[in-house]
C-alpha cells in the first residue's frame, strides 16, 4: 500500500472510511492532546516572566520595563515600536519605562506574543509555512485594528490582540501534520469548511485547541471566546462585537489575500460578512469593506517594511 495516501489531507472526492480510519484520527488525536498536556513549546524565560506579569493586576510597568531591559532584543522591538508614527511624538524616546508606560499593557501583551509566536514557528515550521502563519496573523491583528477604529471602539488593542492570536489553535495541528510528512500549507488554508476538515482529519479542530491555548494562558473572556468562536461569530455572547470584529478581519485577511483579490460586490454579497457585525445596517458594513479593501496593500507595505513589531494601523490615518 502507498504509505502517501495514508499520510494525505482528507479527499472531498472520497474520503477514507471504516475501522482504519478512525484509528487513524483518533491516533492524530491523542498526539494533539500530548501537545496540549505538554504545552506548546515554552516562552523564552524572559517572555514567560513578562506574560506573568502583564496577567497581574494592576500590572506594574515599573517590573515589565526591568524586564525588558534584560532582552536587548524585547528592548529594541518595544523602543521602535513606540517611536513608529504610532505615537507620533516629537521627541525620541530611548527609555524602556517610559516606553512601556506609553505602550500600555494591552499593546505589550501583543508584543510578548508576536515574539513568541515568531519563535514557536520558526522552530516548529519549515520557513515559507512560518512566514506564512505569522504574515495572515499579523494582517488579521491589523485588519481587526482598523476595523475596531472605524466602529469607534475604544478596544482597537484589543482587537489587535485577538487578531494576532486568533489561528494560534492551528499550531498543534500543524506539528501533528509535519510529524506525517503532510505539507502544513494545506492546513494553513482556511476554506469555509476548514473546522468539519480538521475534525475529520484530527478529531477536533483550531478553535477548540485554541480555546484550550487561551485558557491556559490565562487570557481574558472576550479573548478565549476570539479563538473559540471566530469561524461562528454569532455565538459569542462576552463581546460580540470584539470577536466579531476580529472574525471579519480574518475573513476578509483570506480573501484579500488569493491572487487578484476578490472584490468589493462579492464580499459584500457573502452572509459571513453579517454575521460578524449583525447589528450595523447593510450600508455601514458596505462601507468598512471598502474601507478595509482600499487599504489592505497598504496594511500589506507596512509590514514588509516595518516589521511585525512595528506594524500599526494608526500610521495609515484611519477613520
Amino acid at each position: 500500500m502507498d504509505s502517501s495516501r495514508l499520510l494525505s489531507p482528507p479527499n472531498r472526492a472520497g474520503r477514507r472510511t471504516g475501522l482504519f480510519a478512525d484509528s487513524e484520527v483518533g491516533r492524530r488525536k491523542a498526539a494533539v492532546l500530548e501537545i496540549l498536556s505538554r504545552g506548546l513549546p515554552s516562552m523564552s524565560g524572559q517572555l514567560l516572566q513578562l506574560h506573568a506579569l502583564l496577567s497581574t493586576t494592576p500590572v506594574d510597568l515599573h517590573a515589565v520595563a526591568a524586564m525588558i531591559r534584560t532582552d536587548p532584543t524585547l528592548t529594541g522591538h518595544l523602543l521602535r515600536l513606540c517611536n513608529s508614527a504610532l505615537f507620533g511624538l516629537r521627541r525620541r524616546i530611548v527609555r524602556v519605562e517610559e516606553a512601556a508606560i506609553l505602550m500600555g499593557t494591552v499593546r505589550l501583551r501583543s508584543l510578548v506574543f508576536a515574539c513568541y509566536l515568531a519563535q514557536v514557528t520558526s522552530d516548529r515550521l519549515p520557513a515559507a509555512e512560518a512566514q506564512q502563519f505569522c504574515r495572515h496573523s499579523l494582517l488579521t491583528a491589523m485588519l481587526a485594528e482598523a476595523a475596531a477604529r472605524w466602529l469607534g471602539s475604544q478596544e482597537a488593542d484589543r482587537a489587535y490582540l485577538g487578531g494576532l492570536l486568533h489561528d494560534v489553535g492551528k499550531l498543534p495541528l500543524l506539528m501533528v501534520a509535519l510529524r506525517e510528512n503532510v505539507s502544513a500549507r494545506y492546513w494553513l488554508r482556511d476554506p469555509a469548511d476548514i473546522l468539519s476538515l480538521e475534525r475529520e482529519h484530527f478529531g477536533l479542530d483550531h478553535c477548540e485547541v485554541g480555546r484550550w491555548l487561551a485558557l491556559a494562558w490565562n487570557l481574558d473572556p472576550a479573548h478565549v471566546e476570539i479563538l473559540e468562536t471566530h469561524h461562528q461569530p454569532e455565538l459569542a455572547r462576552c463581546d460580540p462585537e470584539l470577536t466579531g470584529t476580529v472574525a471579519l478581519a480574518d475573513y476578509l485577511c483570506e480573501k484579500l489575500s488569493d491572487e487578484g483579490q476578490t472584490a468589493i460586490e462579492d464580499l459584500a454579497a457573502d452572509a459571513f460578512v453579517y454575521r460578524c457585525l449583525p447589528h450595523l445596517h447593510p450600508g455601514s458594513v458596505r462601507t468598512l469593506l471598502q474601507l478595509l479593501h482600499q487599504q489592505f496593500p497598504r496594511l500589506v507595505t507596512v509590514l514588509e517594511q516595518t516589521g511585525p513589531e512595528s506594524a500599526t494601523v494608526q500610521e495609515l490615518d484611519i477613520a
